[in-house]
C-alpha cells in the first residue's frame, strides 16, 4: 500500500498565491503543472510498484486551482500510476475558496473528501490569525462541501491562541460539531522558530498562553469530542469511526508515499527525499534536468526513532513485537525497559505487548516519546 501527496505551495514563499496577487508571472500555474508531471515521469518507479490507495492534495492552496488545472494533475497521476484501487482522494481548501460552485466542481473529480482550513469560528481570533474568512463564511464552507455531496469532510481547528478563552474554544467545539463534519484535526498553537508569530513573542508583543489553561483546552477537546462519538486515532485528529484519514493513517504506519511538488517530502521505507522550497527555483531545476531534491538514507537508530514516535501518536499504540521484528530482540528491550517508568506514572498504558498514551500522557508525549529515542 502507497499514497501520493500533491503539493500545492502557498505564500510562505514566491508562491502560486503571490503571483495571482500581484499579477507577475501569470503563466507559473501551468508551468508549475507540467513540472509536476515532468517530475511523476521521473519517479514513477519510486513506490517499487506498491498499490496506491491515497491520494492527497495539500500542503498549501489547492483550491486556487481551476477544473482544468486538476483535472491536468490527475490525468498526468493517471499516466504514470495506477490509481484504480484509490480509496481516498482529499483536498485540501481554504475556507474563504469554497462555494457551492466549486465544491460541485470537485465532486465532478475523483475527490471525495475535503479538509477546510477553519481554525477558529470566534471573529476576533480569526482576526488575530490574519484569516481572510469571517466565522459564519467558515461555517458556510462547510455546508457548500457537504451540499454538493461530499460526506467526508474534515475541517482544522486550532487552540491555545493568545487571544483564546476556555470559553471561546468551547463555541468553536460546539460550532464543529454542530455542521456535523466526520473528522477533526485540532493543532495547539507553535511559536516555530524565525516565524513572525516567534519574532512578537521575543519582542514582547504577544505572550503564549500559560501551560495550565492550554492543558484545559487540551481536556476539552479529548472530552468534547469523545463525548460527541469521535475517535482520537491520533493525538490531534479525531473522527467518527471508519472515518479517520487514510492518508494521514499512512505517515503514521511507516507506509510508503511519494511526494510531488515545491517543498514535498516523500519516504520509500528507509530513505527520506525533500524537494526544493521555493516554487520557481523548483519549476526551473525541474526543466532543466537539474536535482531538485535532496535524499537522506536513515540509519537503523533514525528508522527506530521514527517507528516509535509515530506509533506512539496513535490510538493503536506501539506493538512491542513490530519492534522486535523491525529492529531485533535488543531494540524491543531498550524499548520496554523505557517503558516501564512511564507506565507507573501513569503516561502510558500497556496492553498485552502493546503500549498506548493516557489521556494524561498525551499533553506530555514529546517528554516521554524523547525518553524512548536512540542516539
Amino acid at each position: 500500500m502507497a499514497g501520493i501527496y500533491i503539493h500545492i505551495p502557498f505564500c510562505a514563499q514566491r508562491c502560486i498565491y503571490c503571483d495571482f496577487l500581484s499579477g507577475t508571472n501569470v503563466g507559473l500555474t501551468g508551468r508549475y503543472i507540467d513540472a509536476l508531471g515532468r517530475e511523476a515521469e521521473q519517479r514513477r518507479d519510486y513506490l517499487g510498484g506498491e498499490t496506491v490507495r491515497t491520494v492527497y492534495f495539500g500542503g498549501g492552496t489547492p483550491s486556487l486551482l481551476s477544473h482544468s488545472d486538476l483535472a491536468r494533475i490527475v490525468e498526468t497521476l493517471s499516466a504514470h500510476w495506477d490509481l484504480s484501487a484509490v480509496e481516498e482522494w482529499t483536498v485540501e481548501c481554504n475556507a474563504e475558496d469554497m462555494t457551492r460552485e466549486y465544491a460541485e466542481m470537485l465532486r465532478s473529480l475523483p475527490f471525495n473528501r475535503v479538509s477546510i482550513g477553519i481554525q477558529s469560528f470566534d471573529e476576533g481570533e480569526l482576526k488575530w490569525l490574519n484569516r481572510r474568512h469571517t466565522a459564519e463564511r467558515g461555517a458556510e464552507a462547510v455546508r457548500c462541501a457537504q451540499d454538493a455531496g461530499f460526506d467526508n469532510v474534515s475541517v482544522d481547528l486550532m487552540y491555545a491562541l493568545p487571544v483564546q478563552t476556555p470559553d471561546s474554544w468551547r463555541r468553536t467545539l460546539d460550532v464543529a460539531l454542530s455542521l456535523g463534519v466526520q473528522h477533526i484535526s485540532a493543532y495547539s498553537l507553535m511559536f516555530e522558530e524565525g516565524s513572525k508569530i516567534a519574532r512578537l513573542m521575543e519582542a514582547g508583543r504577544i505572550a503564549p498562553l500559560d501551560d495550565d489553561t492550554a492543558a484545559d483546552m487540551f481536556a476539552a477537546l479529548c472530552g468534547t469530542l469523545s463525548g460527541a462519538g469521535y475517535v482520537q486515532y491520533e493525538i490531534s485528529n479525531f473522527a467518527l469511526p471508519g472515518r479517520e484519514s487514510r492518508h494521514n493513517s499512512s505517515y503514521w504506519d511507516y507506509t510508503p508515499y511519494i511526494g510531488l511538488g515545491a517543498g514535498a517530502h516523500s519516504f520509500d521505507g528507509c530513505r527520506r527525499s525533500h524537494n526544493v522550497a521555493h516554487t520557481l527555483r523548483y519549476c526551473r531545476a525541474v526543466e532543466g534536468g537539474l536535482p531538485f531534491s535532496e535524499e537522506e538514507t536513515l540509519t537503523p537508530d533514525e528508522q527506530y526513532n521514527e517507528f516509535l514516535f509515530t506509533a506512539l501518536r496513535t490510538r493503536r499504540g506501539l506493538r512491542l513485537a513490530d519492534v522486535g521484528e523491525r529492529f531485533g530482540a535488543e531494540a524491543r528491550a531498550y524499548a520496554e525497559a523505557r517503558a516501564v517508568r512511564f507506565v507507573r506514572g501513569g503516561q502510558l498504558e500497556r496492553e498485552g505487548d502493546v503500549l498506548r498514551l493516557t489521556r494524561g500522557g498525551v499533553y506530555v508525549s514529546d517528554m516521554v516519546m524523547s525518553d524512548f529515542m536512540r542516539v
